[in-house]
């Protein structure tokens, strides 16, 4: 018979390992709030020049595809736009691990730089009407440049919130990245509709195409200065500082067949392919949503 009420054996115990307490990392929520806004401007920027280009694919069909048929044109146009979604998980998985090495910030920053860069050099681009169709192959490039940015951006942007939160608030802190993104959009949507208004009264309804679609690109230089200095004064993570030194030690005797130890990419879609996949359904059914409404929509409402 069992006795509850019985003194525990201190044989049984004597050679149990002790107990360890993990203390949690406690952030100031000043230093919380400065992080997100560093991150959230950081991905407006980012998705600022994905608005640009999608309210423009009309008129860049004109100026990139002069001389091709013009259902043909806007699929090239459009297929500068789907170029930058191929290169995105390639940036996920060469600036994510890159973080891990040399710091979330660092990654940060060059993503933004990048971004920023990229985007103003699309508008000092020359037209097909100066080199030909020729006038793609630049374009296209500089667009494969900020897919692999807004990859490890947004990477990065979500494990460094992550990191700074709090465990209770750390889905309602990363939802800001979200909400950054759509307003850079927004923001980007509402440029080219102002430029469009003045440049139209100014110089006539070909303005835009002259040289009034250059404006919203390089109005992303100042802009990306702005962001970049958010990102300079942006703190490295804690978790980071902590754990950095134990990096490479921990990866080197990672268990193979315990998927909670730290891996390298392979181990971790080893040991975590189901939950990657059921992640890649849902944001795929959200942004074919988003992007039809953001992107495809503006251009079918333009040309119909």
């Amino acid at each position: 018979m069992t006795h509850h009420g019985s003194a525990p054996d201190p044989s049984a115990t004597s050679d149990a390992p002790a107990a360890t307490t993990v203390e949690p990392l406690l952030v100031h929520p000043r230093t919380i709030r400065k992080a997100i806004t560093g991150t959230a401007v950081g991905n407006f920027m980012e998705w600022f020049g994905f608005g640009i280009y999608g309210y423009l694919a009309v008129t860049m069909t004109t100026v990139f595809t002069s001389g091709v048929e013009r259902s043909a044109g806007l699929l090239i146009t459009l297929f500068g736009f789907a170029v930058s979604f191929v290169v995105r998980p390639i940036g996920g998985l060469i600036l994510g691990p890159l973080g891990d090495r040399i710091g979330r910030k660092s990654v940060l920053f060059l993503t933004m730089a990048l971004m920023a860069i990229a985007t103003t050099l699309i508008g000092v681009l020359p037209t097909s009407q100066q080199i030909g169709l020729w006038a793609i192959v630049p374009l296209y490039l500089l667009r494969l440049v900020q897919g692999f940015s807004t990859g490890g951006e947004y990477a990065g942007a979500t494990t460094y919130v992550s990191e700074f939160s709090p465990d209770k608030k750390r889905g309602f802190y990363s939802a800001w990245l979200d909400v950054g993104s759509y307003i850079g959009f927004a923001a980007g949507a509402g440029v080219v509709g102002l430029v469009t208004v003045i440049v139209n009264h100014l110089s006539g309804p070909d303005a835009m195409l002259d040289y009034g679609w250059r404006i919203p690109f390089l109005s992303a230089l100042p802009l990306g200065a702005a962001a970049i200095y958010f990102r300079m004064r942006i703190p490295e993570t804690p978790v980071f500082e902590e754990e950095s030194d134990e990096l490479d030690a921990e990866l080197s005797v990672a268990a193979a067949d315990d998927p909670m130890a730290r891996h390298g990419v392979l181990g971790i879609i080893r040991h975590h392919w189901r939950p990657i996949l059921v992640c890649m359904a849902l944001v795929s059914a959200t942004q074919c949503a988003a992007y039809a409404l953001t992107s495809y929509m503006p251009t079918y409402l333009e040309v119909s």
